[in-house]
C-alpha cells in the first residue's frame, strides 16, 4: 500500500493518507469543534454582522452572517449536548444574539425560543423587529424550519 501526499488547495493543509476513507476520517476529526468554540464563533459573528449593518457595510455583514449560520447549523447537528449548550445563549446580554439564536432553536427548543422572542419583540431595535417577524411567520406556519 502506497502513501500519497496531497496538498488540498482549499485548506492549504498537507495530508498523508493511504486511502480515501483515511482522508474523510481526518477531515472530520479536524473539523469537529467543541460546542463552546461554535458558540463563541456564533456570538462573535452575530455581533460583527450587526456592527457592519449599522455602518452600511453589507458585504462584510453577509460574510459574518455566513459564519454564524455555519456555526448554528453545526451546533444543531451536534446532538442534544450541543443544542443544550446553544440554548444557554438565549440569556446572552446582546439582544441580536438572543434573537438569532432563538430563530435557529425554534424547532429543537420551541418553548424557550418562543419565550425569548416574545420578550425581545417589545422594542424599537433590529432585534425587536426580527423577533416580531419571526413570531408572526412561526404562528402562521410559514416559517420554514429545517
Amino acid at each position: 500500500m502506497s502513501i500519497h501526499r496531497s496538498r488540498w488547495p482549499s485548506t492549504n493543509v498537507n495530508i498523508d493518507f493511504t486511502s480515501e476513507s483515511d482522508v474523510i476520517v481526518r477531515q472530520k476529526e479536524k473539523m469537529k469543534k467543541s460546542p463552546q468554540e461554535l458558540i463563541e464563533k456564533f456570538i462573535e459573528s452575530v455581533i460583527k454582522q450587526a456592527e457592519c449593518t449599522e455602518k452600511g457595510d453589507y458585504k462584510s455583514g453577509n460574510k459574518y452572517a455566513d459564519e454564524y449560520i455555519s456555526a448554528a447549523n453545526d451546533l444543531l447537528a451536534g446532538g442534544d449536548q450541543y443544542i443544550d449548550e446553544f440554548t444557554k445563549i438565549l440569556k446572552h446580554t446582546n439582544r441580536d444574539v438572543r434573537c438569532i439564536a432563538a430563530a435557529f432553536l425554534l424547532k429543537d427548543r420551541t418553548k424557550q425560543a418562543v419565550k425569548t422572542l416574545r420578550k425581545l419583540k417589545w422594542g424599537i431595535d433590529i432585534a425587536a423587529m426580527g423577533a416580531r417577524q419571526t413570531l408572526k411567520r412561526y404562528k402562521k406556519g410559514i416559517l420554514e424550519i429545517k
